[in-house]
């Protein structure tokens, strides 16, 4: 007994296999109705029934019609499903990185020139994304600079601010800030503090007679005896 082919379950309904069996069953399967239907009018003319030709006609032009709109739309969402869905699939993979701009170049059919401009647009976007990641890199670099160069400018004026410009030692704004600490500082840690209280003899004497510059000088070299001579905690004004 000779066996039977096997008859496939479903058929293809992708690739340019199935699209051929496709555009070539669609116009037979209308070509067959077309032709059985017009069969059955001839033998209804022949046979002499004109009313049961008649309507026999009507119902095979409208049922050609309606196979040629089926076919017809059938093969036009197919045309657009197809692209569509592989366009659907590959964005999230190309816009995760999955997959590479160029992928789209897949996308064929009636989508194909908008997968085109889709390409574009990514790669633009990319670039954009990599000149802002520079303009941040840069802008983080320069402000970073410009933090630590007012940090410095900042830091030498607290100093200027805080120091006598001739002796070089802290002056009375700095006295007044310190000395309130100092005093609270000691009494909770019932600590002696010690303030010890210096002055130049004669030294309106010294200028009148040797001049400022004289005066000035001794100054500052009276400041480098005292900042010799204090210990590491003490602190002079």
């Amino acid at each position: 007994m000779t066996e039977m082919p096997r008859i496939p379950d479903e058929a293809p309904r992708s690739g340019p296999d199935g699209r051929r069996r496709g555009r070539r069953i669609a116009p037979a399967l209308l070509m067959i109705a077309q032709g059985g239907g017009f069969a059955a009018l001839v033998g209804l003319l022949l046979s002499g029934h004109l009313l049961e030709a008649m309507w026999a006609l009507q119902f095979v032009l409208a049922a050609g019609m309606l196979l040629a709109v089926l076919w017809a739309g059938a093969r036009r969402r197919r045309v657009w499903n197809e692209p569509l869905a592989r366009l659907e699939a590959l964005l999230p993979e190309v816009r995760e990185g999955r997959e590479p701009i160029e992928a789209l170049a897949a996308v064929g059919g009636r989508l194909a020139p908008l997968a085109g401009h889709i390409r574009e647009l990514l790669r633009e976007l990319r670039q954009e994304r990599s000149r802002t990641k520079h303009l941040r890199e840069e802008i983080r670099q320069r402000v970073a600079s410009r933090t630590e160069g007012l940090e410095r400018t900042i830091g030498a004026l607290r100093q200027q601010a805080a120091r006598d410009p001739l002796t070089g030692l802290f002056n009375r704004r700095m006295l007044d800030a310190y000395l309130p600490e100092a005093i609270e500082r000691c009494k909770a840690e019932d600590r002696p503090l010690c303030l010890l209280m210096i002055d130049v003899d004669h030294f309106k004497q010294l200028n009148d007679t040797l001049g400022h510059p004289a005066g000035d000088d001794m100054l500052r070299s009276l400041a480098q005896i005292i900042r010799s001579t204090i210990g590491e905690a003490d602190i002079a004004f």
